[in-house]
């Protein structure tokens, strides 16, 4: 029998020497074998962390977007418009009524595409567009005009809305005119709530501020799509379906 590794490790005058060498390479693979073994164990531990960590920030992060993105279809909603019959309205209460169409830009841009969807106004309005006119730097020209005493216009001067109303509305004809652009366009009241409203939607799709946009909103008033510059109208009314189509009954 051979003695233990442990007695030839202290007896320097083994007559085996290269046996005893041999006996401790063969420990130390064992060793290293064992370790060896436990590294795919370590390695999916390790691994099982780092993904649960991942999937933490996440999730987490897709909480924050899904705040924001309901943070700010209620201040969409909350956004207040003037019809052509001089009533202010948010656009919640146009909800499963219209599809208001946003075109936001400077006001060459935004004129411009006013005209174009005029070709296409009775289309439009048998899917229910209504539009949505903003000029960016509005805001600042209606917080720069005089106020109080110290305009330049006197009270009598001033127009009588409800006089203009009444001229317009006094044929058969004016009313149905009325009532198609009280559906077809609508001018925004408080710029400064629409623009900060539009700068934040920019921001979260990756657009420069102050960029030409459109967006497009559903019957339900959340956002169906936006897009860079001004909308093609031909394209948007292949996109749209028509009111009474189940394909409306089915966003409202």
């Amino acid at each position: 029998m051979w003695r233990s590794l442990q007695q030839l490790e202290f007896q320097h005058s083994s007559p085996f020497p290269d046996l005893y060498l041999h006996f401790k390479v063969v420990m130390v693979l064992q060793i290293f074998w064992k370790r060896l073994a436990m590294l795919p164990l370590i390695l999916e531990h390790s691994a099982g962390i780092v993904v649960l960590v991942a999937l933490f920030f996440w999730e987490n992060k897709k909480e924050e977007e899904q705040i924001t993105n309901i943070s700010r279809n209620e201040t969409l909603s909350r956004l207040p418009v003037r019809l052509s019959t001089n009533r202010i309205t948010e656009l919640v209460q146009l909800r499963d009524i219209s599809r208001p169409v946003i075109l936001a830009g400077s006001k060459a841009s935004v004129t411009q595409a006013m005209q174009r969807a005029e070709r296409y106004r009775t289309d439009l309005l048998k899917r229910g567009v209504l539009l949505i006119p903003v000029i960016f730097g509005a805001s600042l020209k209606v917080q720069g005009k005089p106020k109080g005493f110290g305009t330049t216009r006197s009270a009598a001067s001033a127009p009588s809305i409800g006089g203009d109303f009444e001229k317009r509305t006094e044929s058969i004809a004016a009313k149905s005119r009325l009532r198609a652009e009280v559906r077809f366009k609508a001018d925004i009241v408080s710029p400064e709530q629409w623009e900060s409203w539009i700068r934040d939607q920019q921001e979260s799709e990756g657009v420069t501020p102050g960029e030409d946009v459109y967006i497009i909103l559903r019957l339900d008033g959340r956002v169906r799509r936006s897009g860079r510059g001004m909308p093609n109208w031909n394209d948007i009314l292949k996109e749209l379906p028509r009111l009474e189509d189940l394909l409306s009954k089915l966003e409202r």
